[in-house]
C-alpha cells in the first residue's frame, strides 16, 4: 500500500476506536514521512482523546510547522494549551487569529471569549460574546456569560436582563436561575429569590448553594421547618460543612458551639455586601456605631484632639470607621469577608484593611493600640475569654477595649438569629479573668429584629490600675 492508502486505513482504524493500533500506524507513517500533515494532525487528535496534552501540543506543532497558518489546526492547538499550566497566552494568541481567518468559528469564539473572561479581561470577553450573539441569537450560555459579566460590572439589571434571556432559550438552565435569586436578594425581594432558588433545584437538586441560600430565606422568614429540610439536603451534599452544622444547631436548638465558624460569617457577609448599609441602617434601625462613639465621647472629651491608633475588629463596610475616624491617628479595620473589605476600601476610610479571623490576627500581633473597637462583633462568638485576653493585651496602658454584645440572661447562648447573646455577669467575669474594669457601661437597643426591638450592653473598659 501507498501512504495514501495507509493513511485511510489507519483513520479507519481511529475511527473505529482501536487507539493503540492507530498512533502505531500513524507513527509508522511519519517516520517514512515526516512532514506529512494529516497524520501529525489526526495523531495530535488522538493524543488529545487521551488526555495526553503534551503529546497532542508536540504534534499539532509540527503539523503547523509544515503547514502554517490552518485556523483548525490553529483551534484544536489552543484547546490543548488551555489544559496546560503554561499554553495560556499562546492560546488566546491563537484563538483571535482563528476567529479573524474565520469570522464565523462560533466555537472558537466562545472559547476565546471565555478565555478571556478567565482571565478577567471583562471587556474583550464582552465584545467577543457580543459579536457571537450577532451570528447566533438564541445561545443561552453566552446570555448567561453576558449576566454574569454584568454582575461583576455591578450593572444589576443588565445582568437580570441576559439571565432571563438564557432562561428563555434554556427553560432548565439552572445557574441561570440561581443568579436571578441572589439579584432579587441584592433587590430585597426575599420571596423572589426564594421561588427562584426553588426553581434551580427543579432542574438541579443537587446544588448545593440554592440549598444554603433557601436555609438562610427560610430561617428568615421563620419557616423552621422548610429551613431544616434544606439544610439536612446540603449536609447530605457536603456532610462536614461546619457553617451548616452551626446553622442546623441554631434551627433546633441542638449541639453546642462557641463561635460562629469563619465560613457563615463570611458567606453571610460577602453574600449581602452590596446593600448591607442599607439594610442595617433603614432597615434593621442599627446604631451601634453612633451608640459607642457617643458613649466613647463621655470619657474622652470631644475638646480633645488627641488622636489614637484604632484597630476596628470586624469593621465590615466602615460604619464604625466612619464614626470613628476623626479620632484616630491610624485606623485599621480587620473582617472576615472580603466583599465588605472591598466596600469599606472603596470608602478611605481606613489606613489598613486586613482579611483575617478576629482572633487569628489579635493572636499575630504586637503592635499595641489606644482604642480597640468592636461593634457587633463580639455577637458572633459565645465564648469571649480567648479574644478579650488578646485585646487585653495588645491595649496600650490608657487604652480602651470598646465594645457591645446583645444583651442575655445566663452566660452566653446562641439565638434562633445565629448570634450569641451574653449577660453582664458572664461579661465583667472575663473582664476581671482579664485584668480588665468597665469604665462605662449602659444599655440599649441596638437594632430592630422583626419589628421587634434587641437590647444590646454597651461598654468601654480599660485596664486595671
Amino acid at each position: 500500500m501507498d501512504i495514501t492508502q495507509r493513511f485511510a486505513a489507519t483513520v479507519h482504524k481511529h475511527q473505529q476506536g482501536d487507539l493503540t493500533g492507530a498512533q502505531h500506524d500513524y507513527l509508522a507513517i511519519l517516520q517514512e514521512l515526516p512532514e506529512h500533515v494529516e497524520s501529525h494532525y489526526n495523531l495530535a487528535n488522538l493524543y488529545a482523546q487521551l488526555t495526553q496534552w503534551q503529546s497532542a501540543i508536540a504534534h499539532y506543532r509540527l503539523a503547523l510547522r509544515y503547514s502554517p497558518q490552518q485556523p483548525i489546526i490553529q483551534y484544536n492547538l489552543s484547546i490543548a494549551l488551555l489544559n496546560t499550566d503554561t499554553g495560556f497566552g499562546e492560546a488566546v494568541y491563537l484563538l483571535q487569529q482563528v476567529v479573524v481567518a474565520l469570522p464565523n468559528h462560533l466555537d472558537a469564539r466562545h472559547l476565546l471569549a471565555c478565555t478571556l473572561m478567565s482571565a478577567g479581561d471583562y471587556p474583550q470577553a464582552k465584545s467577543q460574546f457580543l459579536v457571537f450573539l450577532s451570528q447566533k441569537k438564541d445561545d443561552a450560555q453566552v446570555y448567561y456569560n453576558l449576566g454574569v459579566l454584568a454582575l461583576y460590572e455591578q450593572d444589576i439589571k443588565t445582568a437580570q436582563d441576559y439571565f432571563e434571556k438564557a432562561i428563555k432559550y434554556q427553560s432548565d438552565f439552572a445557574d441561570a436561575y440561581y443568579n436571578l435569586g441572589i439579584i432579587a436578594e441584592y433587590q430585597q425581594d426575599e420571596q423572589g429569590a426564594i421561588n427562584y432558588f426553588n426553581q434551580t433545584l427543579a432542574y438541579d437538586e443537587s446544588c448545593f448553594a440554592a440549598h444554603y441560600q433557601l436555609v438562610l430565606h427560610y430561617k428568615n422568614k421563620q419557616d423552621t421547618e422548610q429551613a431544616i429540610l434544606h439544610c439536612h439536603q446540603a449536609l447530605n451534599l457536603q456532610p462536614d460543612n461546619a457553617s451548616l452544622r452551626y446553622l442546623l444547631a441554631v434551627l433546633t436548638k441542638g449541639g453546642s458551639f462557641d463561635c460562629a465558624p469563619d465560613d457563615y460569617i463570611a458567606n453571610l457577609f460577602d453574600s449581602y455586601a452590596a446593600y448591607y448599609d442599607r439594610h442595617l441602617v433603614t432597615d434593621l434601625s442599627y446604631q451601634v456605631p453612633q451608640q459607642l462613639r457617643q458613649l466613647l465621647d463621655r470619657v474622652v472629651s470631644t475638646e480633645n484632639n488627641t488622636t489614637y491608633r484604632i484597630l476596628d475588629l470586624g469593621c465590615g463596610t466602615g460604619l464604625s470607621g466612619h464614626y470613628f475616624r476623626n479620632k484616630a491617628n491610624h485606623l485599621v479595620g480587620v473582617d472576615l469577608s472580603a466583599r465588605m473589605l472591598a466596600i469599606a476600601r472603596g470608602k478611605g476610610i481606613y489606613d489598613e484593611l486586613r482579611q483575617a479571623n478576629l482572633l487569628t490576627f489579635l493572636t499575630n500581633q504586637s503592635q499595641v493600640f489606644d482604642i480597640i473597637l468592636s461593634a457587633d462583633t463580639f455577637v458572633y462568638s459565645g465564648d469571649l475569654q480567648l479574644i478579650i485576653a488578646q485585646c487585653a493585651r495588645l491595649l496600650s496602658d490608657e487604652g480602651l477595649l470598646v465594645f457591645n454584645v446583645e444583651q442575655g440572661d445566663l452566660g452566653y447562648q446562641l439565638l434562633s438569629s445565629g448570634r450569641f447573646a451574653h449577660s453582664d455577669d458572664y461579661i465583667k467575669a472575663v473582664l476581671e479573668q482579664c485584668q480588665l474594669s468597665v469604665y462605662q457601661h449602659e444599655s440599649a437597643i441596638i437594632r430592630t429584629q422583626q419589628n421587634h426591638p434587641i437590647v444590646g450592653l454597651l461598654y468601654i473598659v480599660n485596664k486595671k490600675k
